[in-house]
């Protein structure tokens, strides 16, 4: 699968992005939101994994954004967060699910290997792939 990390933190998304390709999967990572849509423009990602507290755009809004101006409605969306209380925002974003921060690394392995079946891997079922 083709995961997306938008974390700040780069840090944390270095050492997602290791747990992330470990499983087999590529990733690439975003530090803004700016950077991320640029990067899912681009490189339409199966999955996402998405801090909440991001700098200019917080993580519900990028969400919304990704689906509805980027046309990826079938990509799997999680955020992460520290605050019980971003659930309730979930809905309106399109979110899929909520983890949160620390982060359980053998978490975020399982729900990967959890959604991989689940996608359309086909070129033609993708936006943007030839």
């Amino acid at each position: 699968m083709r995961v997306l990390i938008v974390e700040d933190y780069v840090d944390v998304a270095v050492g997602l992005e290791h747990i992330v390709q470990d499983g087999g999967h590529e990733t690439r990572s975003a530090v803004t939101a700016e950077e991320a849509l640029e990067i899912a423009l681009a490189w339409p990602p199966d999955f996402v994994l998405l801090d909440i507290g991001l700098p200019n755009m917080n993580g519900y809004t990028l969400a919304w954004k990704l689906r509805q101006e980027l046309g990826l409605s079938e990509v799997k969306i999680f955020v992460m967060s520290g605050d019980p209380a971003d659930q309730a925002r979930e809905k309106v974003a399109r979110i899929d699910g909520h983890l949160m921060k620390p982060l359980d690394l053998k978490v975020v392995v399982d729900l990967l290997e959890q959604h991989r079946p689940a996608l359309d891997r086909s070129p033609a079922g993708r936006p943007g792939r030839s």
